[in-house]
């Protein structure tokens, strides 16, 4: 049997609650919970706020290395739409 995970365990990225703020975008992002995890980082649940939000629920991908997430963007732009 696989031992349950705890918020405070550092194999997560990022914790319940903790707000994101978009360099881009400048959005804030509220994370609620993990989704799942694979060879290019970790998927959470998280909602937009802010007056303007309309509170979208939304996925964030997190990664600790930006080359993985640079090739599956690639990847992903180069695929799109077949």
């Amino acid at each position: 049997m696989t031992p349950r995970r705890v918020w405070n365990d550092p194999a997560y990225y990022l914790l319940p609650d903790q707000v994101l703020l978009s360099c881009e975008t400048r959005l804030r992002y509220r994370v609620h919970r993990l989704l799942g995890q694979g060879g290019f980082g970790q998927v959470y649940l998280a909602q937009r706020t802010g007056r303007a939000s309309g509170g979208a629920t939304v996925c964030v991908k997190v990664s600790r290395y930006i080359d993985g997430w640079l090739r599956e963007a690639y990847f992903g732009q180069l695929l799109h739409g077949h």
